[in-house]
């Protein structure tokens, strides 16, 4: 559930209606629409980070230690339990 991109999909169609409010003009709607798509995702990209060094067998570091939490914290939204001390101590 967490890896098909149902919810920010659903998120991005959101913002897309929502810019549509604001503006007729195709250039305007597309600023606005990725501009507000980028705040809304962008905890994604340091995600992306995260993920990309974990596979390449790097030390954890404190500013990767953010993201990790962040994902956390989704995992837990969707139910799913991890114990954050395990994980940490698994990729140090």
């Amino acid at each position: 559930i967490t890896g098909e991109g149902i919810v920010p999909s659903l998120r991005c169609a959101d913002i897309f209606i929502e810019s549509l409010d604001k503006t007729e003009n195709i250039n305007d709607l597309t600023r606005i629409y990725v501009s507000r798509a980028k705040k809304e995702f962008n905890r994604y990209s340091g995600l992306h980070k995260l993920v990309i060094d974990i596979q390449n067998n790097k030390i954890l570091t404190l500013n990767n230690l953010r993201y990790a939490r962040s994902a956390l914290n989704e995992l837990r939204e969707f139910g799913i339990s991890i114990k954050t001390l395990s994980i940490i101590s698994h990729f140090i």
